[in-house]
């Protein structure tokens, strides 16, 4: 079932993706009951010795439940970044205690590394502990997003910028 959602979703995206090489905005695709959709992001600045890292949950309707921002200690790249992002969603998603859920990220080299990619690089490492939280769930997807559709994420992980408390 998870795969002919992705499959579907990925359709839809695909039959409006661009008018004259111009990006529209991605359509949402409804979960079936049940399900949640989780996109995430992260922030990452050269200057600051953490990174920015957000998720926004919305339900099998498109209706918003829950957000989250946190900062997470330690300079890393981009890739990093995005990766460590992915794990606090599910960490977080987690302790919810849904099962069902499509995890939706701007960075396509964290989803195909989710999705079978391996080395030995601190990026592959925690990729590797996101998989080992994914089968803690009944059904997980981690899919690629455009910037339009995570734009909510997006701006979250870079307002922890400006956030006092560094927690």
């Amino acid at each position: 079932m998870a795969i002919n959602l992705f499959q579907d979703c990925k359709r839809a995206q695909e039959d409006g993706a661009s008018v004259n090489g111009r990006d529209q905005v991605q359509n949402w695709c409804k979960l079936p009951p049940g399900w949640i959709k989780v996109n995430i992001d992260a922030s990452c600045r050269v200057d600051c010795d953490f990174i920015g890292a957000s998720c926004v949950v919305r339900d099998e309707n498109g209706n918003f439940l829950w957000a989250r921002i946190c900062r997470v200690r330690g300079r890393m790249q981009a890739r990093e970044g995005e990766v460590r992002s992915l794990r606090e969603a599910l960490l977080w998603i987690k302790q919810w205690r849904h099962t069902k859920c499509i995890f939706e990220t701007d960075a396509k080299l964290v989803v195909d590394a989710v999705h079978g990619g391996r080395g030995s690089s601190n990026f592959y490492t925690i990729v590797d502990d996101c998989v080992d939280i994914i089968k803690h769930f009944e059904e997980v997807l981690v899919v690629f997003a455009r910037r339009s559709a995570n734009k909510v994420a997006h701006l979250l992980a870079k307002a922890t910028y400006s956030m006092s408390d560094p927690t």
